[in-house]
């Protein structure tokens, strides 16, 4: 039985996570409508209506939480789906890159989103499958190949599916080797036999709730250096550059890209002017668009809840590396 605190908790949940939907479809449905993405944000009438301090709180705190919280409801009903229906889940990094890829879901939804499968499938399949989401959905992929040409387009896909494969596969390689070095001595012995413990299934909500409660102070760390990223990361620097040093020129995009909150197609509108007026390399420019969406400073602030810091660290920085290789060979090879 329920008592009333928690049917509180339940109530509040409902009404918030009812809400969220609304404005978050609301939003998208505008957003679509009118052509407004991050780069073209100056266009929306939020933001041309409130001073850009209100501007700033409802994106990277009221939307950073809504999107957040449905993203924890979706994973709290797949645990549930999928402890049923187990064949549905991604058996591999492959068909992680492939479910990713249908869904237009930002890191931020993606991560508790995985926490659902977390010890259903194997670490890289949940690696691949955050750092696939926000790299690939249907929109960015006809937006990719309707402004920025064929060429681009297919090595979006190409460098995405590789980015996503090889991080899983690296990053669970640390992963194993931490496991190795927890002794089964250092495991306390009402542990050592806990895989037959009874399941106690609770309320959607309530189980919402509860998760909410524990990433909420991390919510609010990850808004305030969202914020700090918006008003001093230098993105516009890149717009007065001379791209004629290739490893500069990846390190110091890959470098701006990765805090970059840039989702659905944004880099791709940011990318063109720079293709064409300044001189941006092709290579430089996937870098780009790789780094700027597969992780940005609100990610790697749940990525350390969810992870920890270390595998958030080896995450960044296996992403990073990766990436100045495929732009570096793009730029040389093609």
């Amino acid at each position: 039985m329920q008592n009333k605190n928690e049917k509180i908790k339940i109530r509040i949940t409902q009404i918030l996570v009812i809400l969220s939907f609304l404005i978050l479809s609301a939003d998208f449905i505008y957003k679509t409508v009118k052509d407004i993405t991050s780069y073209t944000k100056e266009k929306c009438i939020l933001y041309l209506t409130v001073p850009k301090a209100g501007f700033l709180f409802y994106e990277y705190f009221l939307e950073l939480f809504f999107v957040v919280l449905i993203g924890v409801f979706i994973a709290v009903i797949l645990e549930s789906w999928f402890s049923k229906y187990k064949k549905f889940y991604p058996k591999n990094p492959v068909t992680a890159f492939l479910y990713a890829s249908l869904i237009p879901v930002c890191s931020c939804t993606a991560i508790p989103v995985v926490k659902s499968m977390e010890g259903k499938v194997s670490f890289r399949t949940l690696i691949s499958f955050i750092i696939s989401a926000p790299l690939l959905n249907p929109y960015i992929i006809v937006l990719s190949f309707s402004v920025l040409g064929f060429k681009y387009g297919v090595l979006r896909i190409v460098c995405s599916f590789l980015l996503a494969i090889l991080t899983g596969f690296i990053v669970e390689f640390f992963y194993n080797k931490d496991k190795k070095k927890l002794e089964l001595s250092e495991i306390p012995a009402s542990h050592k036999n806990a895989t037959n413990c009874p399941i106690v299934r609770t309320d959607k909500f309530l189980q919402t709730y509860n998760l909410m409660k524990s990433i909420f102070p991390y919510l609010i760390l990850a808004g305030v250096l969202g914020v700090v990223a918006e008003l001093y990361m230098p993105v516009d620097f890149l717009e007065k550059m001379n791209f004629s040093n290739n490893f500069l020129d990846l390190a110091i995009v890959i470098l701006i890209g990765i805090p970059m909150y840039y989702c659905n197609g944004a880099d791709v509108i940011l990318l063109k002017p720079l293709i064409t007026h300044s001189g941006l390399s092709l290579g430089t420019a996937m870098a780009f668009s790789l780094t700027s969406t597969a992780i940005c400073i609100t990610a790697i602030v749940m990525l350390i809840k969810f992870l920890n810091k270390k595998l958030t660290m080896i995450l960044i920085g296996t992403v990073a590396i990766l990436t100045f290789i495929m732009g570096y060979l793009i730029n040389t090879f093609l």
